[in-house]
Order: structure tokens, then sequence, then C-alpha cells
């Protein structure tokens, strides 16, 4: 019975996606109420439609430069588990901004092939569907209506193509070194720094021909395959998270946080270390704040450093510079354009640290043309594959490029 349920008064006359950090709690705790009641509904419907022999897919919203987590409610990390397939609408297409910055759907793709699921997109052209194949752990392309096929002649091509080698994309994992952890508080309260973090970095290590995976909290327990976790202005980052991610670092993994990761309790609360009022002179410095990652590097994470932590090393970047921002007075700012996806200005700064994290990567692609990497392996056979996927197509250039590859893998 929802009858006195009062909602924040945002919904009725200030959208909320007018407040760039969301900061009050009752507001905070309605996003969330809104995740767990949808949520829970869509698990309850999937579950009786698989009783009853039947697939479940979900529409996984407008694409990832769009705060889907606060906008539309959707929580993949509870969600994804229990679909078959996922539809989405992305609002990004292949091809180049105003300034220049290449743009794919890659991050998308590397949502779903987190929970190893397909996801249909509109693949209208052979270049999506190429994407789609190489990214994506299952569906490729769907047919347009009114298509003719005798007049698809390149479409035809390439579904034969994709009928012969389909088991490299169906079976692949990916061997990505790098992982961005994706932590829901943080994201849902954030309309713009979180999210643009993440496009910003996601970018720049796309354009640097670098293999990344997206990770959820579920995730911390088997952080042993990467050499390098990013994580992206993720304020709300739990104290339970936070040992997991220690505790690999000690035994030798690399930590990259930026921004206001980790100064927010698990309450949501800017971290103090006060952590007991006993004098006026304590509730005075309440707000002096510290990091969740304090206790690991002894560092309060005011400034850059990158430094070793026993077997492993840990890095900060304090700020992400941007070319520009969305407007703060429009209601399409819950969704990242694409003119404002571009690398950080600080990006040389940001690759010397990833550099000296990372210094040996086991995929090393150079190119004078803009292609998008991946390097699998297929689950059944072991058979290693590498994805260069060419993206200056959109300026009729046929890109070529350089590979090494260190094979660790059996």
């Amino acid at each position: 019975d929802l009858s006195f349920a009062k909602e924040p008064w945002y919904v009725h006359c200030n959208h909320p996606v007018l407040q760039r950090e969301v900061l009050v709690a009752n507001q905070q705790d309605w996003l969330l109420f809104r995740q767990e009641t949808f949520q829970s509904a869509l698990i309850e419907w999937a579950e009786y439609i698989h009783k009853l022999g039947g697939a479940v897919e979900y529409n996984a919203g407008k694409g990832f430069n769009s705060n889907y987590r606060m906008y539309c409610a959707i929580n993949e990390e509870a969600l994804y588990p229990h679909a078959d397939m996922l539809f989405n609408e992305g609002a990004l297409q292949l091809g180049y901004n105003r300034v220049g910055s290449p743009h794919t759907r890659i991050r998308e793709h590397k949502v779903v092939q987190n929970f190893d699921l397909p996801l249909m997109t509109y693949n209208h052209n052979t270049h999506l569907l190429a994407e789609a194949f190489s990214f994506n752990p299952g569906m490729v392309g769907m047919w347009s209506v009114g298509d003719d096929p005798a007049a698809e002649t390149e479409k035809l091509r390439f579904f034969k193509f994709y009928q012969k080698y389909k088991h490299y994309q169906t079976k692949q994992v990916s061997l990505a070194e790098i992982a961005i952890l994706l932590d829901n508080e943080s994201i849902t309260f954030s309309q713009l720094e979180t999210p643009l973090a993440l496009c910003s970095l996601t970018q720049l290590l796309q354009e640097e021909t670098i293999p990344f995976n997206f990770i959820y909290n579920k995730d911390l327990d088997a952080l042993a395959p990467y050499k390098l976790l990013l994580i992206p202005s993720m304020r709300c980052l739990k104290e339970q998270a936070a040992k997991k991610i220690s505790d690999w670092a000690r035994t030798g993994g690399r930590l990259l946080t930026t921004g206001k990761t980790g100064m927010y309790d698990d309450y949501s609360r800017l971290r103090s270390k006060i952590k007991t009022i006993r004098t006026l002179q304590d509730l005075y410095r309440m707000k002096q704040s510290e990091n969740v990652f304090t206790a690991l590097t002894g560092e309060d994470y005011s400034q850059d450093f990158v430094k070793s932590i026993g077997a492993g090393m840990a890095a900060h970047i304090c700020e992400l510079q941007y070319l520009s921002e969305p407007n703060s007075d429009t209601p399409d700012e819950w969704r990242i354009e694409a003119e404002h996806i571009n690398r950080p200005i600080n990006s040389n700064a940001i690759m010397t640290i990833i550099n000296q994290l990372l210094p040996v990567r086991n995929l090393r692609v150079t190119s004078e043309q803009d292609v998008l990497v991946d390097l699998c392996r297929r689950k059944d056979t072991g058979e290693g594959l590498a994805h260069i996927f060419n993206i200056s197509f959109a300026k009729k250039i046929e890109a070529t490029a350089a590979v090494e590859i260190i094979w660790r893998e059996p």
C-alpha cells in the first residue's frame, strides 16, 4: 500500500535530471526504491516466463551515455542475470563527433558481455554488424521491414560469414587486462560527474587501442584475471567492496582511482577523519574528509600520486579535464551527447600513469587510423582471437595496423 508514500518534491516541479548530484537522503532513497520495485517486478515476471518455457528479453534503455539508472530505474547488476537477451536503442552511432572524436557502441556491448548475454541493436549496415560480432556475445543483426534479401548483397555476405564463424562470437571470453568498476549507487546519484568520467576514460582507452571490461561488485571476488582496476569517480564505494579491492592490490594488483572515488561512506555521507565527536574541536573538524582507500595508501587524496602497495601499486588522479560539459539547464542532460564524449584534455598525464601501472600489455595495436580492439579466447577450443575493428571506415578510410600479442592462456 503506497497511498501514504510522499514522493520527493523534484518529481512534480523540478525534474531530477536537472540535479548534477543527488545529495538529499530522501531523494537517494526514492531513486533506489524505484529501482528495487521495478526490478522485483521484472524478475518475478521473468521467473514466470521461464516456468512457461519462454525466453525473456529486457529493453536495456538508451545506451551507456545516459544515466538509465536514475532516469529509467534500471540496475543491470540485479536485472540482467534473469534475462536471456537484451535490446538496446543505443543513441551513439558509429562515426565522429564535431571535434573529431571517434564513437562506437563498445560500451553497450561490454556491459552485456559481463553477463554473457546477446544484445539486439539496430544494425542497419555491415559495419554495425561487424562491431556487434566483435564485442557482443551473441546477437548480431536484424532485417529492416521491407528489406529485399536479393538487393542486400553485403548483408547476405556478412550473414554467411557469421554462420561460418559464429562460435568465435557466441563462445568468446574477453582477455582484457583492464577492468572498470561500475558501482550502481555512485552512478545513480551522479547526473554528470560519474557518467562523464566513465565516457571520457573509456573513450581514452578506445582511442589508445587498449582492451577493457566492465565489472560490478559481484565480480570483486574474481579480480585475478585483471592487471589493472580503474575506478572513475565512484564516490559511494562501500567498505566491503574497498576491502576486497585493497586485498587484491596488496597481493599484486594495480589500482587507479579518479575524482571523488571513495569519498562517501556506506550511507552516502562524506567520509570524515573524525570518527567520534568528543570535543567542540572535533565537531569543527568533521568536514575534514578521508578516502575509503586511505588505509591502503596512507594518502589524503588531495593530489595525484603513484606508489607501491605491498606487491602491487595504487594511483590517483584528482581531476579529469574536459573539452566541454553539458549545459545544466536542459532536460536532456540525462544523456551525455556525442559532442561531449571526448578523451580528457590531460590524457597524456593519465596515459603516463596507466603505462607506469601496466608497462607490459598482452595486446598492443599500432595504427595511424582509429581502430577498436579486444583480445579473446574461445571457451570450447581455447583458440585465441584478436578483434581489430576499423572505426575510420566512417571517413571512407581503410585502416592498417601493426599487432603484437603476448599469449598467456593455455
